[in-house]
């Protein structure tokens, strides 16, 4: 626990009068509050308000939907790092009339997003039997979300719930893909693997995780040949449909073996799909994607690292209930650097990410095979 933790605690203790609490608003700190406060304490919060994140997930109230909230006698956490926020947001307290304030923004953290002393990981392994039942569980679930929910599943907008979204949400999603494909281009240029953007349409790419095709739309314009895969009927039948350009296609992948058909090509990519999966398939797809690549061929995928407290037990997690729910695992560093050096291939690149969406380190990694 690092000194800025214990002076949330000592905050918190401080207003430990009933245990009621509403988070506001949810950035990094607030997210940090609500974790040790669900950990430390085992309490829940009554809710949380953030005007901004309320537009876009249906968990979180807006200052004017602070009326719903039934119980009056609470305290609010206020927990922000923005200083040029800070007085804007301090003003909308006045909404939490008569409330009483824990003012933790006050306490003037330093931003460490990653401790040096973090603790290790319990991460069992498991067999491959009890592997492809995992894979069999997720692959389902994401089955599920394909139909239900496929815009939303693949960004967890409100916008872009099928019962919100009209023509406008969606080109808006599809959009989106743009901001990827700019990303992997400017990778590609930066670490001498191609000399400028238009050289990448020599080069063939598999994207492993398509979803319903939002960024496989844009690479088919960019690259020679795209192979793109998923789990998600549903997501696929959609994907196929936005996207029918003839250097296109698309692999739906049900069981974990078929990874081991990946084709041979200069670029994998994954991003918003790994962190779905527990350790070992992790483990077991990141293997496939650097064994796909040919010589002198770059991998870009993102993971989460590093949560605290996060453990993953094969029997706990075969016996628990996981049908139609979005999961969230990590794969520590260690693990990946040596599953690249068994594959044969360096890092070029290393950087924080927060694509995660929640309080965890995530990272994205850039590895050239070179054997």
């Amino acid at each position: 626990m690092t000194i800025n933790d214990r002076k949330i605690l000592c905050a918190i203790e401080s207003n430990l009068s009933n245990g009621k609490f509403v988070i506001f608003p949810f950035g990094y700190w607030g997210k940090r509050v609500k974790y040790l406060l669900n950990k430390k304490y085992r309490m829940k919060e009554i809710a949380i308000v953030d005007n901004k994140l309320s537009k876009e997930r249906e968990d979180i109230l807006s200052i004017h939907d602070i009326k719903m909230i039934s119980d009056e006698d609470y305290v609010v956490l206020f927990a922000v790092s923005n200083a040029e926020a800070y007085n804007d947001l301090r003003a909308q307290l006045k909404s939490f009339k008569g409330k009483s304030v824990c003012d933790i923004a006050s306490l003037k953290y330093d931003n460490i997003f990653f401790s040096m002393f973090s603790d290790k990981l319990y991460i069992e392994e498991c067999d491959s039997q009890q592997r492809e039942k995992i894979f069999e569980m997720t692959r389902q679930t994401w089955s599920q979300l394909g139909n239900s929910q496929p815009y939303w599943s693949v960004l967890t907008n409100k916008r872009y719930l099928r019962e919100n979204i009209g023509e406008k949400e969606l080109a808006d999603f599809y959009a989106s893909g743009t901001e990827q494909l700019s990303a992997i281009l400017q990778t590609l240029v930066r670490n001498d693997i191609i000399k400028d953007k238009h050289a990448a349409k020599s080069l063939d790419i598999t994207e492993v995780g398509c979803g319903v095709g939002r960024v496989t739309k844009h690479l088919s314009q960019a690259f020679n040949k795209v192979t793109a895969i998923d789990v998600s009927a549903g997501n696929m039948e959609i994907a196929s449909m936005m996207v029918q350009e003839a250097n296109v296609s698309f692999e739906l992948y049900k069981c974990m073996e078929d990874y081991c058909r990946m084709p041979k090509v200069d670029v994998v990519y994954s991003i918003i799909v790994l962190q779905h999966n527990v350790p070992p398939v992790i483990e077991y797809i990141l293997q496939a994607m650097l064994r796909s690549l040919k010589i002198g061929g770059v991998a870009m995928f993102q993971v989460p690292t590093y949560r605290e407290a996060y453990e993953f037990k094969v029997s706990t997690y075969m016996n628990s209930l996981h049908e139609g729910k979005m999961e969230m695992h990590i794969l520590p560093q260690k693990r990946i650097f040596e599953i690249a050096y068994a594959s044969g291939c360096i890092p070029m690149e290393v950087y924080q990410d927060k694509m995660s969406g929640q309080d965890d380190f995530s990272c994205t990694f850039v590895m050239k095979k070179i054997e």
